[in-house]
């Protein structure tokens, strides 16, 4: 079994939480880990690093900080690549019906996409951990 990470954000936590966790499900995902939280700038700057100083970075900030999330961590077999695939790419105009971030995310807003998930292994393993500390999770 391989493990990531995955955030519901604030444009789609409580809002549409049921309808992705259902999905995720059907995705065959087993839930390990589940709880909600809010980003100030410090734990932002901490899990967002490597975008820190880019042209978007200062929207994703205030978007992420504006109000709570839904951190979890998923498990199944190639856990990583299929949330991406089910995900669908942060691009707004590379999304295609029946990926979760068509149907939840805002068309306008590339930022405002409802979900986040691990890109990598390196990334879901300092994801996973820092979920876990943030939620009180060892």
């Amino acid at each position: 079994m391989e493990q990531t990470a995955c955030i519901i954000k604030p444009d789609a936590f409580p809002k549409f939480t049921g309808e992705i966790i259902s999905r995720l499900l059907n995705e065959h995902f087993v839930i390990d880990i589940a709880g909600t939280f809010r980003f100030d700038q410090t734990s932002m700057d901490s899990f967002y690093f490597e975008h820190i100083g880019s042209e978007y970075y200062e929207r994703l900030s205030q978007f992420m900080c504006s109000g709570p999330s839904l951190g979890m961590v998923l498990s199944r077999p190639q856990a990583i690549s299929t949330l991406r695939r089910s995900m669908g790419p942060t691009k707004i105009d590379a999304r295609e019906v029946g990926q979760i971030r068509y149907e939840f995310g805002n068309p306008d807003h590339p930022e405002r996409n409802c979900l986040h998930g691990s890109d990598s292994h390196a990334a879901a393993r300092f994801e996973i951990d820092f979920l876990r500390g943030l939620l009180g999770v060892r």
